[in-house]
């Protein structure tokens, strides 16, 4: 029976870098005996097309596309998106897929990592949430966060699939030991000599999101937020000479205005990653970290932004970034 090894993320767990090793290792893999199909990609190293096709295509449509990444024996596709689907999308994706043994390979991240990973991408995607109102939600309401708690993703996977058939990778785990790589590598039964972690998505500095975070808050009742890629424009021409200095001293005072926040240690977390644990422990691949990180990370904090030196600042920056060329 053919066999689809299907990584479903979730974001902020290496999975660019997953992919593009996969990507220019392709004909390298595929002499391995793994199929990573060259179909899907959308311009990027993941088959993020694939999801989107889920949500979009008939039954019948799906089924006829969805051949496309079958060609081997053994194939393995990745895209963190598939993450978003919903119950309805996956038992679709379940019947498309009826005669294939389909095993969900599923990340695992610690919240303390990721909510801080994860409003940076909303940021840079548009978003206008500071940290505190982005994290509010998930720590009021963690059973129902996707980020505090794998389960919401993990249990609609189960429902379909069977939860016999989700392998798990513990990513802190995999991190320290080697690479996050090998445990995948190991799963599918293949080897790849000299892969080395690398940071494909990198992080960027609060204070640097802050600004872009500020420049889509000024974008968007312009009506521009949607016609222009912020975030793309800002780090394309922050350094030149017009704004450097503005933007060198912005920095600063959002660095100045840092505030320390723990976010481990609440009775609810503590719950949530017990159930979680008791209900997925056995599906995982490699070890499973038990301990979860006791730090405090350095958010920005909201009041940097009422000063009229800052926003006047903010201004001149948005001005600059959208003047000449806005290509991206």
């Amino acid at each position: 029976m053919t066999k689809l090894y299907l990584h479903i993320g979730p974001h902020k767990t290496g999975s660019t870098f997953i992919q593009k090793v996969f990507f220019e290792n392709r004909e390298r893999v595929l002499r391995l005996g793994v199929n990573y199909p060259n179909f899907g990609f959308s311009g990027q190293f993941g088959q993020h097309e694939a999801p989107e096709k889920v949500r979009t295509l008939e039954q019948h449509q799906l089924d006829e596309y969805l051949v496309q990444f079958l060609s081997g024996e053994i194939n393995f596709v990745s895209s963190e998106n598939f993450d978003r689907l919903n119950s309805g999308e996956i038992q679709k994706l379940k019947q498309s897929l009826a005669s294939v043994d389909v095993r969900i390979v599923y990340y695992y991240r610690n919240h303390i990592d990721m909510l801080p990973s994860w409003w940076q991408e909303a940021v840079k995607h548009g978003s206008r949430a500071s940290f505190h109102e982005f994290v509010l939600p998930h720590i009021l309401r963690p059973f129902a966060s996707n980020i505090v708690n794998p389960c919401v993703v993990l249990d609609l996977y189960a429902d379909v699939f069977g939860k016999d058939n989700i392998s798990i990778i513990d990513y802190n785990a995999a991190l320290q030991r080697d690479t996050i790589l090998a445990p995948l590598l190991e799963l599918l039964g293949i080897e790849l000599s000299g892969i080395i972690n690398a940071s494909v998505n990198a992080s960027l500095k609060p204070e640097i999101v802050e600004i872009i975070r500020a420049l889509n808050a000024i974008a968007e009742p312009n009506g521009q937020l949607k016609f222009h890629n912020i975030r793309t424009l800002f780090l394309r021409k922050k350094n030149a000479e017009e704004i450097r200095g503005e933007v060198e001293r912005l920095a600063a005072a959002i660095r100045s205005q840092m505030k320390p926040l723990r976010l481990s240690g609440g009775f609810f977390e503590h719950s949530v990653i017990a159930a979680f644990r008791k209900k997925y422990e056995a599906c995982f691949f490699n070890e499973l970290r038990d301990q979860l990180p006791d730090r405090e990370i350095f958010v920005p904090s909201d009041t940097w932004m009422l000063t009229g030196r800052a926003v006047a600042a903010c201004e001149r920056i948005y001005q600059h970034i959208l003047s000449g060329d806005v290509s991206y």
